[in-house]
């Protein structure tokens, strides 16, 4: 029987990488091929470049093939190492032991390269994007609020939860962080940010007037204020 997409505007597949299989992986009509890429980032820790993706023989490598290939109950088979492999540990009493960055934990790099912020994948000339995140992130006060109000407000669709979030990943990884949840976000509440070219591929944007539409956005959070416990004092953060 022919595979169909749902009437839904989306589809459920399974993402199999060696012999884990993740079922019911939902992939939206509309998600183009960095978008897939990075739900299977998510999934397997197999970074964009290093993703080999088949579908029933043929490899999808652009948005044509995704329009082609990607149907309802369909199975994706990713192959490529992933970021989290680490090598055998050889023990040696006699020398002190070695340890090459292939071989930290996370938390061993990011006190190792304390100075060397990670960094944020493009996902389609998202560099302008990915400047406004670094440039918020470097404001600790910010940083640590957004991170607080994300725990507490785990749930919500917002721009404070989504950063806040994404700040927390950033907090937490020595290597470069996947954006995607808040990329698709940000396009979603801003639609001229998510514009592409004739040839499918997303266009460049402007980085202030990017940051200027999260730090509006934030502004006008009216939970996202200095202190939760003073109800006399419900001034926005910003």
């Amino acid at each position: 029987k022919r595979k169909k997409m749902s009437t839904n505007n989306s589809c459920k597949v399974t993402i199999k990488y060696g012999k884990k299989k993740h079922k019911n992986v939902e992939i939206k009509t509309s998600d183009s091929f960095d978008d897939i890429t990075g739900i299977i980032f998510s999934l397997t820790q197999v970074t964009p470049e290093r993703q080999k993706i088949i579908i029933g023989g043929k490899k999808l490598e652009n948005d044509d093939d995704v329009k082609k290939l990607i149907k309802n109950r369909v199975l994706i088979t990713v192959m490529g190492s992933n970021t989290t492999k680490t090598t055998t540990n050889i023990n040696n009493t006699n020398k002190p032991k070695i340890k090459f960055v292939e071989e930290m934990t996370d938390a061993e790099k990011q006190e190792a390269f304390a100075e060397l912020p990670p960094g944020l994948y493009n996902l389609g000339n998202t560099c302008y994007l990915n400047s406004c995140i670094q440039s918020l992130k470097s404001i600790n006060e910010l940083r640590e609020k957004l991170k607080k109000y994300s725990i507490i407000n785990g749930n919500n669709n917002s721009m404070s939860t989504k950063l806040g979030k994404l700040m927390t990943n950033l907090d937490s990884k020595s290597d470069v962080v996947m954006p995607q949840e808040f990329v698709q976000y940000f396009r979603g509440a801003f639609p001229r940010f998510a514009s592409r070219n004739e040839h499918g591929i997303w266009e460049q944007q402007d980085a202030d007037e990017a940051y200027t539409e999260i730090i509006s956005t934030l502004r006008q959070d009216t939970s996202f204020i200095i202190d939760d416990n003073d109800e006399e004092n419900k001034e926005n953060i910003i």
